[in-house]
């Protein structure tokens, strides 16, 4: 039982280590990309001109995504039609 606590102390101290040595990391590291931030290559017309392009080609692959799933249930129902009218003949 002893043991086992002693066990379990260490491992406490050793992860309260750890985190406090990955808080100062963390705190040094953001410091340093905070002040390192590059300017973006691209302007404002361009960002929105990037978006509008995102939308159109998400509205472009909703709808064929809708058709080919239209399609799928006119050929499921289709098939599943004339595999009743073979198999009641």
């Amino acid at each position: 039982m002893a043991e086992n606590e002693a066990a379990s102390e260490q491992i406490e101290e050793a992860a309260t280590t750890e985190a406090e040595q990955g808080g100062e990391l963390a705190h040094a590291e953001g410091a340093a990309t905070a002040t390192a931030v590059p300017e973006s290559p691209f302007d404002k017309a361009d960002l929105q001109q990037f978006e509008d392009d995102d939308i159109t080609a998400g509205r472009s692959i909703c709808k064929m995504l809708s058709l080919l799933f239209i399609y799928t249930l006119i050929a499921m129902s289709i098939v599943s039609y004339w595999t009743w009218v073979v198999s009641t003949d």
